[in-house]
């Protein structure tokens, strides 16, 4: 086919059918068969890992570079690869030899990582696992909800939502303050079984854990990995 449209190819210019060939090739708007000539391989030479030469249509030549990323955590093996267009040349007038190509790899990656190399392993220290807690905090009315606060669900006679909380020792709840002007969510009373008025203070209970509520009746035995003490 490229035989065929040859003659057209070359009435434009120079320039035009350059710009137009290069564009083909990157965005693969024509199919290989259209650079295909007659009696003519296409030259497909791999030089190196990072760089190589490929010869795509009559007289022109690109050089290409590809870069190959490899990530290796606990084991498993991960690859990314990017490859960009460098620069054409006339082939009619113009070698690059695999050390040419190699020469110009390794001043790349001199630019790149300021290294003498074509290739270049960094050895990266993985962020430390988050600890785990699970803490009762001590808290007031009127302070900001503390972060990582176990959420109970809502109370009743109009108590709103509430959160895991107790004082002296006895599990129960604490109910918020939400301001309409400002959004600002507080703390407001303790309640526990057994007393009967509410407190001021006590503590929260606060985790990063991951949780579950789970439906249990009297006489069951405690979940295993039950939050508490």
């Amino acid at each position: 086919m490229f035989s065929f449209l040859r003659p057209y190819l070359f009435t434009l210019d120079p320039e035009a059918a350059h710009d137009l060939a290069i564009k083909s090739l990157k965005f693969n708007f024509m199919p290989d068969i259209f650079f295909q000539v007659e009696g003519e391989e296409i030259l497909s030479t791999e030089l190196t890992e990072t760089e190589n030469c490929i010869e795509y249509y009559d007289g022109v030549g690109l050089i290409l570079k590809k870069m190959t990323y490899s990530y290796r955590i606990n084991g498993e093996t991960m690859e990314q690869v990017e490859t960009e267009i460098i620069t054409t040349y006339p082939t009619t007038t113009k070698y690059f030899s695999p050390s040419d190509l190699r020469t110009e790899a390794i001043a790349d990656m001199k630019n790149r990582f300021d290294v003498d190399k074509d290739e270049i392993t960094i050895n990266l220290k993985l962020p430390d696992k988050i600890k785990k807690f699970l803490e009762w905090k001590i808290s007031h009315k009127g302070e900001t909800i503390p972060v990582h606060l176990v959420y109970g669900g809502t109370g009743c006679m109009n108590d709103g939502r509430c959160y895991i909380a107790r004082f002296n020792n006895v599990p129960g709840k604490v109910n918020v303050d939400v301001n309409i002007k400002t959004k600002m969510v507080t703390l407001c009373n303790f309640w526990c079984p057994g007393f009967w008025y509410h407190r001021y203070s006590g503590e929260v209970l606060t985790t990063n854990c991951n949780y579950t509520w789970k439906k249990i009746s009297k006489g069951d035995n405690i979940p295993h990995n039950a939050l508490g003490p």
